[in-house]
């Protein structure tokens, strides 16, 4: 693999690849993902692969004192199964540690497979009804 992890730009968070993207990590209605690409993503550490203004992964984050909340993860389609999710999580525990992922049923095993411990969390407003698991990876 030789996808290298930058920074995303102005440019990237404004692309349709990053609308594809968004909408992948969240499955949110459109609206919902411009007002995160407009009003939350610009206040976290946001970074991925891909050429500029055509991003094919991202991961965005906050860092917190005790933690890295991982709040958004997604790879694009064409460019699975390469280790380009393991690197954007390498990435983020560079942030600190430990990094804190909620997720729900259908990436759960992505991070149980890179050594998160996996414990049910509370329901999120966002996703009523759907099951959602506290994903911890400790590096201290």
């Amino acid at each position: 693999m030789s996808e290298e992890v930058r920074q995303l730009t102005a440019g990237d968070l404004a692309s349709n690849e990053m609308h594809a993207l968004m909408r992948e990590a969240a499955g949110l209605p459109g609206a919902e993902i411009r007002r995160i690409l407009a009003e939350e993503l610009p206040g976290m550490v946001v970074f991925g692969t891909g050429a500029e203004g055509h991003p094919s992964s991202m991961a965005a984050c906050v860092v917190q004192r005790d933690h890295v909340l991982l709040e958004y993860l997604a790879v694009a389609a064409g460019s699975r199964g390469r280790g380009i999710g393991r690197l954007l999580v390498g990435q983020a525990a560079r942030l600190g540690s430990p990094v804190v992922a909620e997720t729900a049923d259908d990436a759960v095993d992505f991070y149980r497979a890179l050594g998160f411990q996996v414990a049910p969390a509370l329901e999120d407003p966002r996703w009523p009804g759907c099951a959602r698991y506290r994903c911890v990876l400790n590096q201290r």
